[in-house]
C-alpha cells in the first residue's frame, strides 16, 4: 500500500506558519508530504525536517503547471493556505479542482473572507473543507457563503505550536538573547512588532483585497510604522525618565516589510533613558520570551504575547479619524487593550513602567482553542484522503 500523499500550498508568512506544524505532524505519521513554497513562505522550507519533500515555486505558476505537478506523483489531497496577497494558493486550488482531488484550507487570520478564495479575473474556488481558528472566523467563512457544515474550529496549528515553545523555551530565551545582546539583568526590554505597509526595496505597497493602505499610497487605518514608532518611542521615554529608569526598545520588522525606515529612524532617535535596536536575527517569538513588555499595531504576534500573559498594547493612533473599525484580531476579542490617542499611550507607558500587572490579560469571554489544534487538523487531513479518487 502507498504511503497516502499530501501537498501543501503556501505564499503569505502567515499562511506557512499555520500549515508547518500540521505537516510535520503528517510526516512523522508516514505520509508523503511535498511543501511547495513561495514567496516570504519560502524562507520556512529550511526549518523542515528531511523526510518532507520541498520546492519553491513562483506565484505567476500556471493553472496547468499545477495540474502537473499535482498529478505527478497522484496527489491524495491539497492542503491549502488561504491568503490575500498572492495568486498560487488560488491557482492551486483551481488545478487541485481540476483533478478532482480533495482540497482542505487552513485559515490562518481573520477578516476578508470571501476574497481569500477570488481573485481578479477568475472565479471563486471553495476548498471542500476549511479549518477555522474560532466561532469568529467561522461565522465570517459562513457569511461569505461557506457551508457551515463544511467547517471545522481546530484553533490555530501555529498559535498552538508558538505558545508551547513560549512555555517551554522562555526562561532559557530569555536568559540567552539578553545576555547575547548585551542587555542587563535588572534593566527592562521592550518590543515594537511591525506590520507591512511598505515592502520591497522602496516604498510599493500592495492595493487588493485586505490592504492596509489605500490607492492614493495613504494608510487606511489612518497610521503607518513610521507614524506610531515615533509616538510610541517619545512616550516611553517620557515615562523612562520621569521614574528614573533606562530601558531599550527592539524593533521587531515583519518578514515582508521595507525597514530602511526603521533603521533611518533609529539613527537620529537620542534619549537618554531610550536605546532602540532594529533586529531580524531572532524570531519573534524568541523576543516575546526575552521581552518585558510588547508593542504593536494589528499584527497577529499580539495574540501570542497576550497568551503568554505579557503586558501588550495594541497602538493604533490616527485610527478613530479614519472612520475604520479596529483591524487588531487580539483587541478585538479583548486580549489586548487598544490605545488610539496620545494621552491613552502616555498613560499606559506609565501603568507599563510602574505596575505593570495592570496590564496583564485577563480573563477573556472569547476562546480560540490551542491544545490539539494540529491533531485536529491532522484528524480531518485522514477524513479527507479517504474521499480521494486516488487513495488506495
Amino acid at each position: 500500500m502507498k504511503p497516502n500523499s499530501i501537498v501543501a500550498v503556501a505564499s503569505d508568512a502567515g499562511g506557512a506558519r499555520a500549515l508547518l506544524p500540521v505537516l510535520e505532524h503528517a510526516a512523522t505519521h508516514g505520509h508523503e508530504v511535498t511543501a511547495l513554497f513561495s514567496g516570504h513562505s519560502a524562507g520556512f522550507l529550511d526549518s523542515l525536517p528531511a523526510e518532507i519533500e520541498t520546492k519553491v515555486i513562483t506565484d505567476s505558476l500556471s493553472s496547468e503547471h499545477c495540474q502537473h505537478i499535482l498529478a505527478k506523483p497522484e496527489t491524495d489531497l491539497l492542503f491549502s493556505a488561504c491568503g490575500l496577497y498572492n495568486s498560487i494558493e488560488h491557482t492551486m486550488r483551481t488545478a487541485a479542482r481540476k483533478e478532482n482531488i480533495p482540497i482542505l484550507g487552513m485559515l490562518d487570520s481573520w477578516h476578508n473572507y470571501s476574497e481569500r478564495f477570488t481573485r481578479e479575473g477568475s472565479h471563486t474556488v471553495w476548498p471542500d473543507w476549511i479549518c477555522a481558528i474560532d466561532e469568529t472566523s467561522q461565522a465570517g467563512m459562513v457569511k461569505a457563503g461557506f457551508p457551515a457544515e463544511q467547517i471545522t474550529v481546530t484553533g490555530h496549528p501555529d498559535l498552538e505550536k508558538t505558545n508551547r515553545q513560549l512555555v517551554s523555551n522562555r526562561e532559557q530565551w530569555r536568559r540567552s538573547i539578553r545576555r547575547e545582546i548585551g542587555h542587563p539583568d535588572d534593566e527592562v526590554l521592550y518590543i515594537f512588532l511591525t506590520d507591512p505597509f511598505y515592502f520591497g526595496t522602496k516604498k510599493d505597497h500592495y492595493t487588493g483585497p485586505g490592504a492596509i493602505m489605500k490607492q492614493d499610497g495613504s494608510p487606511l487605518y489612518g497610521y503607518t510604522t513610521e507614524d506610531i514608532l515615533p509616538e510610541v518611542t517619545m512616550a516611553l521615554s517620557t515615562a523612562l525618565k520621569q521614574s528614573g529608569q533606562h530601558a531599550q526598545l527592539v524593533i521587531r520588522p515583519h518578514p515582508s516589510e521595507w525597514q530602511q525606515p526603521l533603521h533611518d529612524y533609529v539613527e537620529t532617535f537620542h534619549h537618554p533613558n531610550l536605546t532602540l535596536k532594529v533586529d531580524v536575527s531572532h524570531s519573534t517569538p524568541e523576543w516575546l520570551a526575552a521581552a518585558d513588555g510588547v508593542f504593536g499595531m494589528m499584527t497577529i504576534a499580539l495574540l501570542h504575547s497576550a497568551f503568554l500573559q505579557q503586558p501588550t498594547l495594541s497602538v493604533q493612533i490616527g485610527l478613530n479619524a479614519s472612520g475604520e473599525a479596529d483591524p487588531c484580531v487580539a483587541s478585538q476579542l479583548g486580549y489586548v487593550p487598544l490605545i488610539t490617542d496620545t494621552q491613552e499611550l502616555r498613560q499606559a507607558c506609565d501603568q507599563l513602567i510602574k505596575t505593570p500587572q495592570e496590564l496583564l490579560p485577563g480573563t477573556m469571554g472569547h476562546s480560540i482553542p490551542l491544545e490539539g489544534s494540529t491533531e485536529h487538523v491532522y484528524q480531518i487531513i485522514k477524513q479527507l484522503i479517504k474521499s480521494s479518487p486516488h487513495a488506495v
